[in-house]
């Protein structure tokens, strides 16, 4: 019975499903229809060159494409190396919370009492240590955190980009796969915003997931030494990743199934790859000691009274005020709880009661809505992000169009990698005589794998579908059947219905009434904090003291406004210091802000507590 299932149709169906939801999603949203006539518009040119692209690289030697790698890692890199020198973005909820705790712990302040934060998300705490010992190894050879953060994230990023186009260079014999892989990291914004200005915890998962499919791939042909070496990479790689985050067990679970399969199907393979699979369930097995460890040695414990039950998480995934994603309702329910076992005790009643309000129809949509959103990547290049601390005035003069331009741009790129990897998913079926590579079988379940898991049980974000990009590369090399050269009539009927379908989407565009652009922007801004709702400490304002800052504005600006504590009596001025003008700056319930025409500039804010009794303020601080 077990040797006639067929694990990969099965999962290839699902897989199948699942992108073409992806599909429809990445063409709607974010919802302008005339953003989602561009995109149309990209993936339709895109998909019509195809051809002639193909033809034309075949030409190309592997000289050539060796080069061609070169050229695209340092086109990558320079690039990468200016926006972070012209264009720093302002960072802000978890990724600034842990590296301003990996800060701290690095000069040796081994407290974790500057919020609950911490305490309310405990594996986030493992992330801050091992970032902390990167951060302490830098400062060792005088060299900034700055420096530290983003030569980590150049490091892995560009190392995952690397490791991504070898695979595609090894399982395909057309040219075309693998300058195209090309293409999309030099040309779409992967590279150069959410991976490269925010260190968090998905960077180092993709790198952990691309480096396992490397060494999969290619583990029967290894020599010995090559073996040991990247046996020891991949049990680290996995070690480091499951601690950095837990979701990384869909791996394990993948390589239990494959390798059962295996030990089943093809005996001689599963022993081939039984020593990689040792090795990375090793690494699984490895985290938890490590991790208690780590937490021990820089003096971090679990507290009850903050904590967040599990079962608080797949709650969430099942509220459709927010679609499954993080609610902020939900969140401020379970607040109210005094310890862990009350916020457990209203979980166990509240979580059924949801289930049985939504019922069976509800539940499945709401599944399809979680996996839309996963698969989408609208919005993911901006995650933690508000925009840049100050970007060059030429810059912003063009920002807006190039967001918008990019953001089209990279949804039509994904669109068409979900059409390829859904072909090969089709071809995957359609192959019985014979079984199809291990690594494909890997990265197929691990896939469907991540879909499962942040459809049917966990939280969804954008952020987490990305899991899937080393597995989607890989599988949109499996070998499909040859599509017929071009001929006068192919080519007369592919211009015909491009030209047609952009005909359409052209009238779609211009009969729709909202605007393409988006012209509001943050023209300067720092936006990093460690937030009240997880009690950070605020810093006394004296009574008839000050705290200032200077900001500079290569911009004009509509409006400026400072987070303030709640309930903080204090007063503000933004200085010109140039004009010396002083904007009066408006209290709010959170806030101090002013409405109105700002010029371009060096401003100083200033912050005065006119009370007789002493204020309180948040202040966002880094070492270095």
């Amino acid at each position: 019975m077990l040797r006639k299932i067929n694990l990969t149709n099965f999962f290839a169906v699902l897989l199948i499903g699942g992108l073409g939801l992806g599909i429809l999603s990445n063409v709607i949203f974010p919802q302008n229809p005339k953003l989602s006539c561009l995109v149309l518009a990209i993936a339709a040119g895109l998909w019509f060159i195809k051809p002639y692209f193909k033809k034309w690289t075949d030409r190309f030697s592997p000289q050539t494409i060796k080069w061609a790698f070169v050229g695209t890692m340092g086109i990558i890199l320079l690039v990468q190396l200016l926006i972070l020198h012209f264009l720093p973005a302002t960072v802000y909820h978890d990724p600034y919370r842990v590296l301003n705790q990996a800060e701290l712990l690095s000069r040796g302040h081994l407290t974790w009492t500057h919020s609950i934060y911490f305490y309310r998300s405990p594996n986030n705490a493992p992330l801050a240590i091992l970032l902390s010992y990167w951060i302490k190894l830098f400062a060792m050879i005088h060299l900034s955190t700055f420096v530290a953060v983003h030569f980590l994230s150049i490091l892995l990023l560009d190392g995952l980009i690397a490791l991504i186009i070898s695979l595609v260079r090894q399982y395909t014999t057309r040219n075309y796969s693998v300058l195209a892989t090309m293409l999309f990291f030099i040309f779409s914004s992967f590279a150069y915003t959410y991976y490269l200005q925010v260190f968090y915890s998905d960077l180092p998962i993709l790198f952990t997931l691309a480096l396992v499919f490397f060494v999969v791939a290619r583990w029967t042909h290894l020599s010995t030494l090559k073996k040991i070496v990247l046996g020891a990479a991949i049990f680290l790689a996995v070690m480091l990743g499951q601690i950095v985050k837990p979701n990384l067990i869909v791996l394990a679970v993948a390589i239990v199934l494959v390798g059962g399969w295996l030990l089943i199907r093809q005996r001689k393979q599963f022993v081939k790859l039984l020593v990689p699979f040792v090795l990375m369930l090793g690494g699984f097995a490895a985290s938890v000691p490590v991790t208690h460890v780590m937490e021990q040695t820089s003096h971090f414990s679990e507290s009850t009274k903050y904590e967040i039950p599990t079962t608080h998480w797949i709650e969430m995934g099942y509220n459709p005020n927010t679609y499954g994603r993080i609610s902020g309702a939900d969140v401020k329910k379970l607040d109210a709880l005094p310890t862990k076992a009350a916020r457990q005790a209203y979980l166990n009643k509240a979580f059924p009661a949801r289930l049985k309000k939504l019922g069976i129809v509800g539940i499945v949509k709401q599944w399809a809505v979680k996996l839309g959103i996963l698969l989408n990547v609208g919005n993911v290049q901006a995650a933690y992000t508000g925009g840049f601390i100050q970007a060059p005035a030429s810059y912003q003069k063009i920002a807006a169009p190039v967001k918008t331009l990019s953001s089209a741009l990279m949804r039509a790129s994904i669109i068409l990698l979900y059409v390829e990897v859904l072909l090969s998913s089709v071809a995957l079926i359609r192959r019985q005589a014979t079984l199809p590579n291990t690594a494909f079988v890997l990265a197929l379940v691990t896939a469907v794998g991540y879909l499962a898991f942040h459809t049917l049980l966990w939280e969804t974000e954008s952020r987490y579908g990305q899991a899937l990009i080393p597995m989607l590369f890989l599988l949109s090399t499996v070998k499909r059947p040859a599509i017929k050269s071009l001929t006068p009539k192919t080519t007369r009927f592919r211009v015909f219905s491009t030209v047609a379908f952009l005909a359409v989407v052209a009238a779609a565009y211009i009969t729709s009434p909202l605007t393409l652009i988006d012209n509001i922007q943050l023209v300067s801004g720092q936006l990093g904090q460690l937030s009240i709702q997880y009690k950070a400490l605020l810093t006394a304002v004296k009574p008839h003291q000050a705290v200032t800052q200077e900001l500079q504005l290569n911009h004009s600006a509509s409006r400026f406004i400072v987070s303030t504590a709640p309930k903080a009596h204090l007063t503000g001025q933004l200085i010109n210091l140039k004009t010396k003008h002083a904007y009066q700056l408006t209290a709010g319930p959170k806030s101090l802000l002013v409405h109105h025409v700002l010029a371009k500039g060096k401003y100083l804010i200033k912050i005065s507590n006119n009370t007789t009794k002493t204020q309180k303020l948040q202040i966002s601080r880094m070492y270095d």
